[in-house]
């Protein structure tokens, strides 16, 4: 270092060497040392290429596992740089974690919006269950689904996604949970069963056709157990 740019950093910072962010210039004139310190340049944050890299880390993680899956892949995937990825994520547990619930909350808003304005506690179920078998048939089903990937491969191994993937179970049983129990109320509010219950037993259903389904490439799986469960639940709305 310049002997007389050491003598004013020291005179500015209190310290040689002191560790800044941006970059320093010095103007020499007849007579000073003017040091100049220039703030760095920080990106601008791009929407797009976050949405980019999140629906790449979703398509890779559904059909390659999160494990499978590296932050070069996702990158590539998404056309963009590394540089780019870590100005959004801190790392891939990170996105991981970002692409299940948007991947919960994309799903979650898809199913409601079937049942729309309807108001009647029981079509509402039954309208629920129909976009869920009719959602079975897109190609996009087939290749299954993040949740269910997440919670096999990386509950025993990081207790965020854990705790993320308990969350978005608790909170899908829940909200089924609440139709059932409307309904229950308007058509058999004496009936024994436990609308928590069958909400949960119907996401086991649904988790276990899509895993059946991946297993024997027959995408039909899905929406036959859906067709079952719907003329149970029916039955158990039935006065």
């Amino acid at each position: 270092m310049h002997p007389e740019v050491g003598n004013v950093w020291r005179g500015i910072w209190g310290i040689e060497g002191i560790s800044v962010c941006g970059r320093f210039s010095l103007d020499c004139g007849a007579d000073s040392h003017t040091i100049r310190y220039v703030m760095p340049r920080t990106a601008t944050p791009n929407p797009k290429a976050r949405a980019r890299l999140l629906d790449a880390a979703t398509r890779l993680m559904i059909s390659r596992g999160f494990n499978g899956t590296s932050v070069d892949d996702i990158c590539r995937d998404a056309g963009l740089t590394k540089g780019s990825f870590f100005h959004y994520f801190a790392s891939k547990e990170d996105i991981g974690r970002a692409a299940l619930k948007g991947f919960c909350d994309e799903k979650a808003a898809m199913f409601m919006n079937a049942v729309g304005s309807q108001t009647d506690p029981l079509k509402r179920v039954l309208a629920y269950l129909d976009a869920i078998e009719s959602f079975s048939k897109d190609p996009a089903a087939a290749q299954g689904c993040l949740l269910a990937e997440m919670t096999s491969e990386m509950c025993d191994c990081s207790s965020g996604l854990r705790g993320d993937c308990c969350s978005a179970f608790e909170t899908w049983i829940g909200a089924f949970a609440g139709e059932l129990a409307a309904a229950k109320k308007a058509n058999v509010p004496r009936a024994a069963w436990d609308p928590r219950e069958v909400a949960e037993h119907f996401v086991a259903t649904l988790e276990g056709s899509l895993l059946l389904a991946k297993a024997k490439k027959d995408p039909g799986t899905v929406g036959r157990n859906v067709r079952h469960f719907r003329a149970y639940v029916k039955g158990l709305l039935s006065k």
